[in-house]
């Protein structure tokens, strides 16, 4: 008479065990990422706003970004190599913040007392940004399926580099252009990741934020288009991340989103700065004939 077969126990306790040791490393991991997202945001604050007003003197190239922001505050037209978000970002500090240019100080020389100067809110913005890198770097690290401790080793690099400190403590833009750029690849990281026929909403949200994030990189220095520029040939030959290049309906949509808001600060610049300047030197007669006050 023939046994009837029985299910291997043994067979199934292992593989319920294997299960059980899966959720474990998985459920550590997440308590791992909340741990260290904490502590690395922790640690970015604190290096970055530890004594944030000192020095109070204008240090490298704050002569010119608090130049600048001083003619936005006055709505005179002036001239920059760079796109205009990241003097935007300030103005609209400054704004916030009831700063008054004071009489008498215009960011003249590296080494300037800043005396009354309300410049602290200004290196706030900085450190702001600044300190969102960190963990910033840390949730890219992880979308590139690097284990935690890979990951905080990643951001501890950041967090520490005394370059990035020291550009996240002044009046600059760069702390601005790296927090972007960084997010920007977060972004790109879990488009490629998303399924476009199970998840389409998803899908085109995460188009939108990289391309609007990554616009904003570039307007705030050209230089940030190594991010977007890299994100944009991936996403178009669909290289390494992905199973398959973005469709052409996605392409054009995120151009149109990236384009319309790199011109959107544009605009906003002008806007702010409608009256004749120290800028007036670089531009034609024509566009002077367009601005308040030029003779």
């Amino acid at each position: 008479v023939e046994q009837p077969e029985l299910d291997d126990p043994a067979g199934a306790g292992a593989a319920h065990r294997d299960a059980d040791d899966g959720d474990a490393a998985a459920q550590s991991a997440r308590m791992f990422d909340r741990t260290a997202l904490v502590v690395l945001t922790v640690l970015a604050l604190a290096t970055r706003f530890f004594r944030l007003a000192h020095p109070s003197e204008v240090v490298f190239d704050e002569f010119h970004f608090g130049k600048f922001l001083h003619y936005t505050l006055r709505g005179e037209y002036y001239f920059d190599i760079h796109p205009p978000l990241g003097k935007l970002v300030f103005y609209l500090a400054a704004k916030f913040a009831g700063y008054v240019p004071v009489p008498d100080f215009m960011y003249d020389s590296i080494g300037a007392r800043m005396g009354e100067t309300l410049y602290y809110p200004l290196r706030e913005v900085s450190a702001v940004f600044g300190a969102a890198l960190v963990p910033t770097v840390y949730l890219v690290a992880r979308r590139l399926a690097i284990r935690p401790i890979g990951a905080l080793v990643a951001a501890s690099a950041v967090l520490f580099d005394h370059l990035v400190l020291v550009e996240s403590r002044l009046i600059l833009m760069d702390s601005q252009l790296m927090f972007f750029s960084a997010a920007a690849l977060y972004c790109a990281l879990a488009l490629w990741a998303t399924p476009r026929r199970s998840h389409p909403a998803a899908r085109v949200a995460w188009i939108v934020a990289t391309a609007v994030l990554g616009a904003m990189a570039v307007s705030v220095k050209h230089t940030a288009l190594g991010t977007p520029a890299l994100i944009a040939v991936v996403s178009f030959f669909g290289l390494h991340f992905m199973r398959e290049p973005l469709f052409f309906d996605e392409i054009a949509l995120a151009a149109s989103v990236a384009l319309g808001t790199y011109a959107v600060f544009f605009a906003a610049h002008f806007w702010t700065v409608p009256k004749s300047g120290p800028g007036d030197v670089f531009m034609s007669e024509e566009f002077l004939r367009g601005l308040e006050n030029s003779t």
